[in-house]
């Protein structure tokens, strides 16, 4: 994980769709989804979650969630972090692997 890494550090992903934020904070959110569809269409090597909705802290070997709480069903989504990655964030953090 050594180097120099390109990153944005965004808000909780239902402020980022429109379902969500209705028109009042789809504009004021746009450049930021822009960003996020940069970096996702350069093809990140890493992506961090961070959330305050984990039972602990720590860094997850898995991770789960939709917007269906917020009205937007379909949209569930779930991944495994990459082992590696995973590890070294944890030790870099001093946080559990969970």
């Amino acid at each position: 994980m050594a180097g120099l890494y390109t990153g944005i550090i965004a808000p909780h992903a239902p402020v980022l769709v429109p379902g969500v934020t209705g028109p009042r904070l789809e504009a004021e959110t746009a450049s930021l989804r822009d960003a996020l569809a940069a970096i996702h269409s350069n093809g990140a090597d890493l992506v961090v979650v961070l959330s305050p909705h984990g039972a602990a802290s720590g860094v997850y070997t898995r991770a789960s969630g939709s917007l269906s709480g917020f009205g937007v069903p379909g949209l569930p989504i779930a991944g495994r972090p990459e082992p590696r990655a995973a590890t070294e964030l944890a030790e870099l953090w001093g946080k559990p692997l969970l």
